[in-house]
């Protein structure tokens, strides 16, 4: 049950080795950040240096949220629907949520590796959340990388449903040369070796479901998403493409 219970807190998008919570002091931007690769640039380097660390406060995400609305400021965004050929690729997440629990207070699950956290978005209606996690146990560390199936729904403007599907997992981390983003093709046609079902899939759509993501900003090397679900508060993701 420990192990269900981590992964569960992990696979709602995207999630990180224990840190000690540090106060954010509310931050507004540069003026001069008048281009959006300066923006980019900005927000990236700040998203990465709180990279782990948890926001019981929001203070981190009320840091990066002006960047946020400069780069739609200066790079307005078309409706979700006009963008899907951006949204799909390989993504891995910079900075965003590392727990779901809410009686943690966003802090951080110390079973998942913050450094390889990822989402691959395909064009026909699903994706796959992808991670390395870990726990030790009688001085034992166990590594083993999961693979949530879901599904997506482009609804209007910048919204999109989301409902996992699946959930499954290797024992072990990619065997080179393969990268965790090469993982999902390889699940999807069932020929991942060593793949093992971790719940039935009628248990992933009743315990973990589903919400809804407000894709803000994507363009060709980044995309910002508030994720909710359960009508609370929204979730900032930054994540960064990866070429691999």
């Amino acid at each position: 049950m420990n192990l269900l219970k981590s992964l569960l807190l992990f696979l709602a998008l995207g999630v990180g080795m224990f840190v000690n919570l540090l106060n954010v002091e509310a931050f507004t931007p540069a003026k001069d950040l008048n281009t959006v690769d300066a923006v980019k640039a900005e927000l990236l380097a700040v998203a990465e240096s709180h990279k782990g660390k948890g926001d019981p406060d929001l203070a981190i995400q009320h840091q990066l949220d002006p960047y946020v609305d400069r780069l739609v400021e200066l790079n307005p965004q078309a409706p979700i629907a006009q963008r899907k050929d951006l949204l799909v690729g390989k993504w891995t997440q910079v900075w965003g949520p590392y727990n779901y629990d809410d009686t943690k207070g966003r802090g951080v699950d110390p079973t998942v590796d913050v450094d390889n956290i990822y989402q691959i978005v395909f064009p026909d209606g699903y994706f796959y959340n992808v991670g390395h996690m870990f726990k030790t146990d009688a001085q034992k560390e166990t590594k083993y990388t999961t693979l949530m199936r879901g599904e997506y729904t482009i609804l209007d403007n910048n919204s999109m449903d989301v409902a996992f599907k699946e959930l499954h997992k290797i024992n072990r981390t990619p065997t080179p040369p393969l990268h965790y983003t090469d993982l999902p093709p390889l699940a999807e046609m069932n020929t991942l070796e060593g793949e093992q079902k971790i719940l039935w899939d009628w248990l992933v759509r009743l315990l973990i479901g589903g919400g809804r993501l407000e894709e803000v900003y994507t363009d060709d090397t980044l995309r910002l998403a508030y994720g909710s679900s359960n009508d609370q508060a929204s979730y900032l993701y930054v994540l960064k493409r990866v070429e691999k």
